[in-house]
């Protein structure tokens, strides 16, 4: 079975061959401008695989930033629970109904 050749060091590795292919004194002629089109096309496809690849690390960098500030916040504010029994009896704060404290020796 072929390996496929989809990862971003893939990229890198067609680009600096491309770039090697290019840096050969023998090309001349229609060989050379068949070449410059190819980079072309590579240079135009590498640079939407490059900003695809952005897109998804800003996607999860916002995912984590999101999900520590939940933590953050949950970690400093009590929760308040009300139902209709508890605004007769006023707010209970956090440490009166959260399952931890409940098991205090």
């Amino acid at each position: 079975m072929m390996k496929t050749h989809n990862t971003l060091d893939d990229l890198n590795n067609h680009l600096f061959s491309e770039m090697e292919r290019l840096n050969d004194d023998t090309l001349e002629g229609e060989s050379l401008e068949q070449e410059l089109r190819r980079v072309d096309g590579i240079s135009k496809i590498a640079t939407q695989i490059i900003g695809n690849a952005r897109t998804i690390l800003d996607g999860f960098t916002i995912q984590v930033q999101q999900t520590s500030q939940i933590e953050k916040t949950h970690r400093l504010s009590p929760c308040k629970m009300e139902s209709p029994q508890d605004q007769l009896q006023g707010e209970l704060d956090y440490e009166s109904v959260h399952p931890s404290y409940l098991k205090r020796p």
